[in-house]
């Protein structure tokens, strides 16, 4: 999302130095008391994200007299990025499976949010969109809905962040 947020003419048209995505983990458990934020990476411990119920994760802060063209922006890109035809559409990454990878967005007030229906707007390719329990299932063609105040954003590792791990993309292998 960092290429939605620093499209020149784009909706965010952010300075490359004031991208606000970052990865991290949600649609879980809070992390154990007395570990604060810790919701770490595959530790194999009681802070695991995958653990804990949670999927892998982008946050990206909209500007509020800007919020639903940002939404709109994302969303597309969000939905763009899975591949297959109307209707069966999979991750772009099919090697990562299982709840931790499930797809999933989430929004204050989940579907009752108003970004939520510029969410759903943009879903052109006809993905079911569920509201989530949290720990929920990795279903193919299905993007879980979340109420960020239940299942808040944990930020990632830090070498985790600014990463693009599609090999096969355009500009991999990384440069140096």
């Amino acid at each position: 999302y960092y290429n939605v947020e620093t499209l020149a003419g784009g909706p965010f048209a952010r300075a490359a130095t004031s991208f606000t995505a970052y990865v991290g983990y949600a649609g879980g458990r809070d992390p154990p008391a007395g570990r604060g934020t810790a919701t770490c990476y595959h530790t194999g411990d009681e802070r695991d994200y995958s653990r804990l119920g949670s999927a892998e994760a982008v946050r990206v802060a909209l500007d509020a007299d800007r919020a639903a063209a940002q939404m709109k922006a994302l969303a597309r890109d969000f939905f763009d990025s899975f591949t297959g035809a109307k209707g069966a559409r999979q991750r772009p990454d099919p090697m990562d499976r299982g709840p931790p990878y499930r797809s999933f967005a989430g929004f204050p007030g989940g579907m009752s949010s108003p970004l939520y229906a510029v969410f759903a707007a943009e879903n052109t390719w006809g993905m079911a969109l569920k509201p989530g329990a949290g720990g929920d299932a990795d279903e193919f063609n299905t993007v879980w809905i979340y109420d960020m105040a239940a299942f808040p954003f944990y930020r990632g590792e830090v070498f985790h962040q600014n990463h693009c791990n599609f090999f096969q993309s355009e500009g991999m292998p990384y440069p140096d």
